[in-house]
């Protein structure tokens, strides 16, 4: 079975299980088109994961790691239940996780992950709408409607005026 050990400093005070990861840090991304940089870059980036793995495996030994399971069912009721803290935690221990390769992910690990990338949450949650959310959507939606409304008028008038402005051109 699959156990994920990571060192650091936990971001929630609540929760001493959580983890989050040190070798992010080390993650460098180069969007130069140069091959050479691209490759220096994976080099290093290497050589960074390579310093972290030895230093996991080493507190491993030295019995400083600290092994922990994030419970992922039923992710979809207790999402917004959740405090922000524990659900960064949740993501940054699932984003981890997922690096390691989909075959180390349980169904419900694979189907947390879904819901956090996916799912009605955040700005897709539809039921976080209170009353004043919903009347600046509904004004803001009546002052678009009314100003195409007003375009449509306009352009109607201005095209009549200028079909008599050419009629009178033709006739002079």
């Amino acid at each position: 079975m699959f156990s994920l050990r990571l060192i650091g400093r936990s971001s929630s005070a609540r929760s001493n299980t959580l983890i989050k990861p040190q070798f992010w840090k080390y993650r460098r991304y180069i969007s130069n088109s140069s091959l050479e940089s691209q490759k220096q870059a994976q080099e290093q980036h290497r050589a960074a994961l390579t310093e972290e793995y030895a230093e996991i495996e080493q507190s491993e030994e030295n019995g400083e790691g600290e092994e922990f399971y994030v419970d992922c069912s039923n992710i979809k009721q207790r999402w917004n239940k959740l405090p922000m803290d524990i659900q960064q935690d949740m993501i940054s221990y699932l984003n981890v996780k997922q690096e390691f390769g989909w075959n180390y992910l349980t169904k419900e690990e694979k189907q947390s992950l879904y819901y956090i990338a996916y799912g009605e949450w955040g700005a897709r949650d539809k039921v976080s709408m209170n009353g004043v959310e919903m009347a600046f959507k509904l004004m803001t939606s009546c002052l678009l409607f009314v100003a195409m409304g007003i375009t449509i008028i306009n352009y109607m008038h201005d095209k009549k005026v200028i079909e008599e402005l050419e009629d009178k051109a033709a006739t002079n």
